[in-house]
């Protein structure tokens, strides 16, 4: 019994010691660790062309975000079932463009779509986008992809959406 016991003080010795060396190791860090990663343009050229169109467009009285989660534009009601698999759906997946107003309020979002967006793939999560905005209650403009756009076609696009938040964009000018 008492060989017993020293065996048992010996196995658990050897575990703490264990443990503490594991925590000193990832404590460590190298000190010439180089990480995989590179800078890259957040937007592609065609986005780029669009945003400066868009941008030109709707001048000061909305605000562009660009590459916007859908989790951070839409939530999950929180009673929903299989709330879980409903967030896995939006949490990795974003939106080309997000207007908001001076509150940051969505007044509506935008996807470009270039010929990608002809693949069966991409067309199930076109859908998928359209509808889960829409159950939010949020508009979504689907443009295509072009070498130029009219700043005027895009002006009234979003000016459609201007009754919707008018309230808050008079809100906005009174506060300034």
């Amino acid at each position: 019994m008492h060989n017993l016991m020293i065996l048992i003080v010996i196995i658990v010795i050897c575990v703490i010691l264990y443990r503490k060396s594991k925590k000193v190791q990832l404590n460590k860090k190298p000190k010439n660790i180089k990480y995989p990663y590179h800078a890259v343009n957040l937007l592609t050229p065609a986005e780029k062309l669009f945003y400066n169109a868009l941008k030109n467009a709707i001048g000061t009285e909305y605000s562009i975000m660009c590459k916007v989660r859908l989790e951070d534009i839409i939530n999950v009601k929180r009673n929903a079932n299989n709330y879980m698999s409903h967030r896995g759906r939006i949490k990795s997946r974003h939106i080309d463009f997000v207007i908001v107003n001076c509150d940051i309020r969505t007044v509506c979002t935008i996807e470009l779509n270039d010929r990608s967006h002809n693949r069966p793939d991409r067309r199930q999560r076109d859908k998928f986008i359209r509808e889960a905005l829409s159950s939010a209650g949020i508009i979504l403009h689907e443009i295509t992809c072009r070498r130029s756009y009219d700043p005027e076609m895009l002006k009234k696009l979003i000016m459609t959406q201007k009754s919707q938040s008018k309230s808050n964009l008079t809100l906005c000018m009174s506060n300034t």
